[in-house]
C-alpha cells in the first residue's frame, strides 16, 4: 500500500490484545509487555550487554489478524537507525515467510524534500535532528498487500543511537485510503497544554512543556457505501473518541512540506453530507497522543 491518494488511516489495533517477548534485556520498570498497551506512558528500554547488537522482538496476536500497516510509536531512534518487520502465519514457518520488508530506514529520507536552498536551511530529505526531537517520532511500515498473519517480529538495527533504544507502542492493523477525493483537503494545528501559574504579582511560572498536533482532513466525492462502511461504521462508530487511530498524510509539494504522521484520538467528528451524483463528503479532527 502506497500514500498514492495522499492519506492513510489506521484504526483497530490488533497488538493491543497480543502477547510480546524478547530476550534482549530491558531497563527496570520498563517491561517488553508495555508495548501492547493502548497508551503512551509507559514504554520499554532495551539494555543489551552489547550496545551494536541488533535487537529483535516478538508479538504473538493470539489469533490470526489481517494486517496491512505496523508502527513503532514514539521512539528515540536516530537517522542511522534500521528496522526490519517479518509477518508469519504459523510459529513453525521460517521467520519472515508471509512478509519481510527488509532492512529500511527507520526516519526514511524524503525524496525532494529540503533540497531547495531557502536562505537560511537546506534540510536535504529529512528533518533536523534537533527539530524532529520536537515531534513524536513514528516508524510505519505499509505493506504492499494485506496479510493474514500470527505472529510479529521486529529487528532493530541502532549502534550508532545517541541513547538507549526507547519507544511507547506496537501498531499493527489495516489501513484505509479513500478511493477518490476530488477536493481534498487537510490543515495541522500546533497544540500547547503547557501549565501556566500566575501570582498575585503577575509573575508566570511554567510546568512542564504540553506540545502536540491536531490534523484536520476533509473527505470529499466518496461513494455511498465506502462513507458508510470505511468512514461512518469502521472509523466513527467503532473507533469514536475514545480509541486510538492513526493518520499520515502526504504532502502534494514534498519539497516544501515534510509527510506528517499523527496518532491520537477523534477530537471532533463532522456530519457527513450527501454532495451530488451520489457521492458524499465527511471530515474529522485527530489530536495527537502525548
Amino acid at each position: 500500500m502506497a500514500l498514492n491518494q495522499n492519506i492513510l488511516l489506521a484504526s483497530n489495533d490488533y497488538v493491543q490484545f497480543g502477547t510480546a517477548t524478547t530476550s534482549v534485556p530491558t531497563e527496570e520498570g520498563t517491561d517488553i509487555a508495555n508495548i501492547t498497551t493502548p497508551d503512551l506512558y509507559q514504554g520499554v528500554v532495551f539494555s543489551p550487554a552489547d550496545t551494536s547488537a541488533d535487537i529483535e522482538f516478538k508479538i504473538d496476536l493470539g489469533v490470526n489478524q489481517t494486517l496491512s500497516v505496523i508502527a513503532l510509536l514514539k521512539h528515540n531512534i536516530n537517522y542511522t537507525g534500521l528496522w526490519r518487520v517479518l509477518l508469519n502465519e504459523s510459529e513453525s514457518d521460517p521467520v519472515g515467510q508471509d512478509y519481510d520488508s527488509g532492512w529500511v530506514p527507520v526516519n526514511p529520507a524524503q525524496s525532494g524534500f529540503g533540497s531547495l536552498d531557502w536562505g537560511v536551511f537546506v534540510w536535504g530529505g529529512g528533518l533536523p535532528e534537533e527539530l524532529l526531537g520536537r515531534y513524536n517520532r513514528h516508524a510505519y511500515c505499509l505493506l504492499p498487500n494485506a496479510v493474514n498473519i500470527r505472529y510479529i517480529t521486529i529487528r532493530l538495527r541502532c549502534p550508532g543511537n545517541p541513547e538507549p533504544v526507547k519507544f511507547f507502542r506496537v501498531w499493527g492493523s489495516q489501513g484505509y485510503q479513500p478511493s477518490t477525493n476530488a477536493v481534498y483537503g487537510a490543515e495541522i494545528t500546533p497544540i500547547d497544554k503547557t501549565p501556566m501559574f500566575e501570582s498575585a504579582q503577575l509573575s508566570r511560572t511554567y510546568g512542564a512543556p504540553i506540545q502536540a498536533r491536531s490534523m484536520s482532513c476533509s473527505f470529499d466525492l466518496l461513494p455511498k457505501q465506502e462513507l458508510f462502511y470505511n468512514i461512518l461504521a469502521n472509523l466513527y462508530l467503532v473507533s469514536g473518541t475514545f480509541t486510538p487511530v492513526i493518520v499520515i498524510l502526504e504532502p502534494l509539494e514534498p519539497e516544501h512540506f515534510y509527510v506528517a504522521a499523527i496518532f491520537g484520538n477523534f477530537e471532533k467528528i463532522e456530519k457527513s453530507t450527501y454532495n451530488y451524483w451520489g457521492q458524499f463528503g465527511t471530515s474529522f479532527t485527530v489530536e495527537e497522543a502525548v
